[in-house]
């Protein structure tokens, strides 16, 4: 019979014949789809929770937060590998590839947070504060001060200050009284703020601000994948400011930031933990949102009639 598909010598089992402009579809791409909401919304909100445990609670709950990050992990996983090869099983494999960078950037970001701002902050807060010590006393005797307000006679020797270059240049002052020798227990630090010899200018330990200040914060160790320490660069400026001015330090010195207000300082690590965690929050979004606009409009499988 004419026109029956089965005599005619050109069909194809499975295979749409006549004009290709009665089927729509046939060549169309299996990709280019618009990105649902869950794509911007879910690997933000992934990153934003893990940011947050690590910046509030990592201190204090450590477990909690890794396990959080682990079973958000095991949902990008979900996604990626039990999805099937239609259209909406690549749109669950973009969704488990974007949370998956989402986790990862998550625990940097949040990690970075907490040494950086938070782990120092709750150093301060932990510590023992001391005060009306006398510049002359043994810094071993304080070694687990956070905070120290030191006697009115205590100063800054600016005269004897040393500037080490290591790519930042690495300042040290001793902190010295009348009575003091040349034995110093305790020294001023900062980083860029100093001359090579003679000049420092660190902290409140200004021309204006010296007079006024009396009181330090302990330096924290804040290193974040870098295996130097900042300690090992003040050491080599206390040796070179023992040389210049015959000097003795002490075998394990305390490193203080010059303040007038101690408390001032800590709070401000807190201030900027929270302002960090809000800016990556933000910046993230907008990176996710441009990530997924282009994920989908990666060329998918072209369907064969």
């Amino acid at each position: 019979m004419e026109g029956d598909a089965f005599l005619d010598p050109s069909y194809q089992p499975g295979k749409r014949t006549g004009d290709p402009r009665k089927y729509p579809d046939a060549g169309a791409s299996s990709g280019s789809s618009k990105p649902s909401p869950l794509h911007y919304l879910l690997p933000w909100l992934m990153f934003t929770l893990i940011v947050m445990l690590f910046t509030y609670g990592y201190h204090h709950i450590p477990a909690l937060v890794w396990i959080t990050a682990a079973l958000c992990g095991c949902f990008a996983c979900i996604f990626m590998f039990t999805s099937g090869g239609d259209q909406e099983g690549r749109s669950s494999v973009v969704l488990g590839v974007l949370c998956t960078f989402g986790i990862l950037l998550g625990v940097l970001g949040g990690l970075a947070n907490y040494t950086w701002n938070m782990a120092p902050y709750w150093a301060y807060e932990e510590s023992r504060e001391y005060r009306n010590v006398l510049p002359s006393e043994a810094a071993a005797a304080h070694a687990d001060a956070g905070k120290i307000f030191f006697a009115e006679a205590a100063r800054i020797d600016t005269t004897k200050a040393v500037g080490f270059k290591a790519g930042a240049t690495y300042c040290v002052a001793p902190i010295l009284d009348p009575s003091s020798t040349t034995r110093v227990e305790f020294w001023a630090v900062g980083m860029d703020c100093c001359a090579e010899r003679g000049d420092f200018q660190c902290g409140d330990a200004t021309a204006e601000g010296t007079a006024a200040a009396h009181a330090g914060v302990v330096v924290m160790d804040n290193r974040f994948l870098n295996g130097v320490s900042h300690f090992e660069y003040f050491a080599k400026a206390v040796k070179e400011a023992e040389a210049a001015n015959d000097l003795v330090s002490a075998k394990d010195p305390l490193y203080l930031y010059w303040v007038k207000d101690p408390e001032a300082v800590q709070s401000s690590l807190f201030a900027k933990g929270t302002s960090s965690f809000l800016l990556y929050s933000g910046l993230y979004l907008l990176f996710n949102a441009n990530f997924a606009f282009l994920a989908s409009k990666l060329p998918g499988r072209k369907r064969a009639y």
